[in-house]
């Protein structure tokens, strides 16, 4: 049963039983300096009880806010980028990071079908440039029109693969802050609760309240600048069906991309039920259907390459300009905690 109860506390009945506990130990400690008649005692205990006091009070307006202040922010996303068609029950549970994932995953979907594109294109084109190479023997021979497809597509890939790496960062660091980003919160309350942690404590207070929703919502803001462009790329307006299963089953692996103009690139795989000889036998006859393909080619290089425009400001600029707002809360708010950063140091070396 302890262990049950245990499991279902939210970092927000943690946080205020760690400033209530704070109250009472500072009661006790006052109740214990009358006792011993310890006049020194006495005025410190009670100084830690109005202390202790304004962190229960602290900590319930903390609650009360993040609480009004998610459900403004999924009322802002909902008829901002739904047009006001999520239910109430999405709405519930749903949470600024979780738009945020939602957002950016079709950018990483897309990624990983333009690197399907072009491991298809290298195929063809690396095979028919290594018999150029071996029939003409120079590679000068190769360089008009098959070292421009070879060149973009090796740039590409290494781009797309370092965006893709970019995204299961932020993915990983947004979902850790859903789930376990405040119960630092409660941390803090404690070590604010202690004298010389007390101004480390504050800080770590309001960097949690900083990194769990001004960092996202911040991004969402000024997401909502640049939704023009996106839309310009033809994904289209944001699914209310795919949101609503993200929020009740979470991401999935392998999704959809939603660039219109990709989906008429149908590029095919060569056949491998003949052996690599019939392979490479089957691109030599159709060398001349590559350079008939070059606008295809010209098509897909070029709408990658557009596409990293976006990627770029999606999981580059804006999240830069995101974690400087959050920095600039976390400064500006943390006195507002009773935390400034000498205070800090001071309480370290008292620790120590």
């Amino acid at each position: 049963m302890m262990v049950d109860f245990a499991l279902n506390l939210t970092w927000e009945i943690l946080a205020i039983l760690a400033a209530f506990a704070s109250v009472l130990v500072a009661i006790l400690v006052y109740m214990a300096s009358k006792f011993f008649g310890s006049g020194q005692l006495e005025t410190q205990a009670k100084g830690e009880m109005v202390f202790a006091a304004s962190t229960l009070v602290l900590v319930l307006f903390v609650i009360g806010v993040l609480v009004v202040a998610d459900g403004l922010a999924m009322e802002y996303i909902n008829f901002v980028f739904f047009n006001g068609n999520l239910d109430s029950a999405t709405l519930e549970h749903a949470t600024v990071s979780d738009f945020v994932v939602f957002y950016i995953q079709n950018s990483k979907d897309c990624s990983v079908s333009f690197l399907n594109k072009m491991y298809i294109m290298d195929i063809y084109v690396q095979a028919v440039q290594s018999i150029i190479m071996e029939v003409m023997m120079s590679e000068l021979a190769t360089g008009f029109f098959m070292n421009i497809f070879t060149e973009r597509i090796t740039n590409l890939t290494s781009i797309l693969t370092f965006y893709i790496i970019i995204y299961y960062v932020l993915f990983e660091i947004l979902m850790f802050l859903k789930y376990f980003g405040m119960y630092f919160f409660t941390f803090g309350v404690v070590l604010r609760a202690l004298p010389p942690t007390r101004g480390a404590g504050a800080f770590i207070m309001a960097l949690c309240i900083g990194l769990y929703f001004v960092f996202p919502l911040s991004y969402v803001l000024m997401t909502n600048v640049f939704l023009e462009h996106y839309s310009s790329l033809g994904l289209g307006s944001l699914s209310v069906g795919s949101f609503v299963q993200f929020v009740s089953t979470g991401p999935t692996l392998a999704g959809e991309c939603k660039i219109q103009s990709l989906q008429d690139f149908n590029l095919q795989l060569p056949s491998s039920t003949a052996g690599a000889f019939d392979i490479t036998k089957a691109v030599f006859e159709n060398s001349l259907n590559v350079k008939a393909n070059e606008n295809i080619f010209s098509d897909i290089l070029d709408s990658a390459f557009a596409f990293l425009d976006m990627l770029t400001m999606q999981l580059c600029l804006l999240p830069f300009l995101a974690i400087t707002v959050t920095l600039s809360f976390v400064l500006s708010s943390s006195a507002l905690f009773g935390a400034t950063i000498p205070e800090i140091g001071r309480g370290l070396v008292k620790l120590i």
